[in-house]
């Protein structure tokens, strides 16, 4: 079958044959129809991941984790999904035996690895692609395959702002706003928020964010970004999402929590000095939480079909580019590109 092919971190990507993937007792086989172009193909195979040795990968890799498709065949054991089922994938893959997948919460699973993004773990630009039961999720019919794409960004949002226990009326700030950030925001329209901060340095994310329902927009670099907030929300920010993941912003984000507030924190912290930071004083003393986000639930995919069903999510809210299967190169260059905040979707 034909995929689209890895050579090496950095290296070319070509077109190329591999073999079909055989299905193992619990497996499900896809043939992806929409696969959304991420930081899995456009930075991961350039620069590698924390989690792999650069020794450790195999190639030829085939990228691709956010997928949407129909269900070719399946293993003897599989129960929940049949041939012809449309299907989202999920990522990370469980073991689905451990404490946590047993409890529902596989997205705390020591055992994960996650699809496409891990050696050995194929992806979904190809014709086919083979994952786990646990790994695919049933899609709604009134959700396309091009915008199912997105629901991993947006269930992740929603994910966020359920770990954050808002109430309707809630006030938000998103350090930010490229494709993930932009997705906060419909999530926090769609929990009820009053009051929706965007933070970036780019100017065209932030009038994107005001188009899909932010409030208040700050420019970062223009002046004093927490001082700026501030004179919005004199109190704080009752929820604060951090996904810029650049030291400054990190540390404004950190700054920027009410009394009681909470701190979502998905970029990780890099490149930052933990000695005692001048914004700690700040979270101690107005006993403000910091709640890490890690993975997605099918929990989170089913919540967010529900939303998007209700009318409170519009997942065609988002600019969406499709190309050919062969075209993937030109959709790999925008994806990559700075700044760029559409979606990029592989079509076959």
């Amino acid at each position: 079958m034909r995929a689209i092919l890895h050579h090496a971190l950095g290296g070319p990507v070509t077109i190329g044959e591999i073999e079909e993937p055989i299905p193992g007792p619990r497996d499900v086989i896809v043939r992806p129809k929409a696969v959304q172009i991420g930081t899995d193909s456009t930075r991961t195979m350039v620069v590698g991941s924390p989690r792999v040795k650069p020794e450790d990968w195999i190639f030829p890799h085939v990228s691709g984790r956010r997928a949407a498709g129909i269900v070719e065949a399946v293993g003897s054991e599989v129960t929940r999904v049949a041939v012809g089922d449309r299907v989202i994938t999920k990522s990370p893959i469980t073991c689905g035996v451990c404490e946590w997948c047993q409890r529902g919460q596989s997205n705390m699973c020591p055992h994960n690895t996650l699809y496409a993004n891990d050696p050995g773990s194929r992806g979904a630009l190809a014709e086919l692609t083979s994952l786990p039961e646990s790994s695919v999720v049933r899609l709604d019919d009134g959700i396309s395959f091009v915008e199912a794409t997105l629901l991993p960004d947006v269930a992740l949002m929603v994910h966020t702002y359920q770990r954050a226990q808002v109430i309707p009326g809630f006030t938000t700030v998103i350090y930010g706003v490229g494709r993930v950030g932009l997705c906060a925001v419909l999530a926090a329209k769609a929990f009820g928020a009053s009051r929706i901060v965007a933070i970036d340095t780019r100017q065209q994310s932030l009038d994107i964010a005001t188009r899909l329902g932010a409030t208040d927009t700050i420019l970062a670099g223009a002046g004093d970004t927490v001082a700026s907030l501030f004179e919005l929300l004199p109190e704080g920010a009752e929820v604060v999402l951090e996904l810029a993941g650049h030291p400054s912003a990190i540390g404004q984000a950190f700054s920027s929590a009410s009394h009681r507030g909470r701190i979502m924190v998905l970029s990780g912290l890099k490149s930052i000095n933990l000695e005692v930071p001048d914004w700690f004083a700040a979270v101690v003393e107005r006993e403000v939480d910091i709640r890490g986000i890690y993975g997605l639930v099918n929990d989170d995919y089913l919540n967010t079909m529900r939303m998007v069903g209700a009318g409170l999510i519009d997942l065609s809210a988002q600019k969406i580019v499709e190309y050919a299967f062969d075209d993937f190169q030109a959709a790999f260059d925008a994806a990559g590109s700075p700044g760029d905040t559409d979606l990029h979707v592989v079509v076959s």
